[in-house]
């Protein structure tokens, strides 16, 4: 959806159609605050419409799961109950698929 909206408008009007700031939901998650939408606004209308659709074509494609195993590192994977940002199921696979990792 994201992409079509930017073949059609600039990536400043998608940002003021797309960007609103929350209110706190029902299970205790925030989203973003006026101050933040405002930056995340100003930082999308920066950017041209090509490179924009590149990118997102590209975070709608990636996938780590390949290269998890490589990771030798001592690793803190942090989520909580109210993550809106990362789904429990990203959380899990992080810690399920990376060696060594113990999770409490």
């Amino acid at each position: 959806m994201f992409l079509l909206l930017l073949r059609v408008f600039s990536p400043r009007t998608v940002a003021n159609l797309v960007v609103q700031p929350s209110k706190l939901n029902r299970s205790g998650g925030t989203g973003l605050t006026k101050e933040q939408a405002d930056w995340l606004r100003a930082l999308m209308a920066t950017n041209r419409s090509g490179p924009m659709r590149g990118a997102l074509r590209g975070l709608a494609t990636f996938d780590s799961c390949s290269w998890l195993k490589e990771i030798k590192a001592s690793t803190i994977v942090v989520g909580g109950t109210h993550d809106t940002a990362v789904p429990q199921y990203h959380f899990d696979t992080l810690v399920n698929r990376i060696p060594g990792l113990v999770a409490d």
